[in-house]
């Protein structure tokens, strides 16, 4: 171990960008920002609960808040600039998100039972991508950007074996279902 270093409480997402790591952690209203050529710690307030955060670019990046369990209208869409953490954007999302997936210019943000797709570029709502009750809590999500296909992982009760489900990206349509172990959060695609 090169350095031990201090983050929020309940560090759940990771992002390197360069030689700076962003550390999403839930416990907290801030954002972790580490520089790895001095192992230094720095925060920005992003919101209630950050969780996933995906940089765009050398200057757009984005984290979701999942905000104040509980209480509606909490939960939001922070877009920032990763090379000076000055937040640039807000946009206020239905209850409980807590990761995000990208393809191309679109976000997807499971919140609850649905998905939206968010436009990083406007940060604006496109549409709502899955309305479908069954992703009671979707858990995963992933995005092939070569097939735009649309991976969903459901960790219904935490005790019992979750679902996969496809999607096509292009369609909103769902391709299959499979069971898959208990509590899949992390889906990987690989060509």
């Amino acid at each position: 171990i090169d350095a031990r270093l201090s983050v929020g409480a309940y560090p759940i997402f990771m992002q390197r960008y360069g030689s700076v790591l962003f550390v999403g952690a839930s416990g907290g209203a801030e954002l972790d920002i580490v520089r790895l050529s001095n192992a230094s710690v720095s925060k920005v307030d992003v919101g209630n609960a950050p969780g996933q955060v995906l940089v765009m670019n050398d200057s757009s990046a984005a984290v979701i808040c999942s905000g104040t369990y509980g209480v509606a209208n909490t939960a939001s869409l922070r877009f920032f600039d990763p090379k000076t953490s000055m937040i640039t954007g807000i946009l206020s999302m239905p209850g409980g998100p807590f990761k995000l997936a990208r393809d191309g210019n679109m976000l997807y943000v499971p919140c609850d039972s649905i998905v939206l797709r968010v436009d990083y570029t406007t940060r604006a709502v496109v549409d709502t991508f899955i309305t479908s009750a069954a992703h009671i809590l979707t858990y995963g999500i992933t995005v092939d950007s070569v097939t735009h296909t649309v991976y969903l992982s459901d960790a219904k009760d935490y005790a019992q074996r979750g679902t996969l489900s496809v999607y096509n990206g292009v369609t909103k349509s769902l391709v299959t279902q499979m069971p898959c172990g208990i509590s899949p959060g992390t889906i990987l695609v690989t060509h």
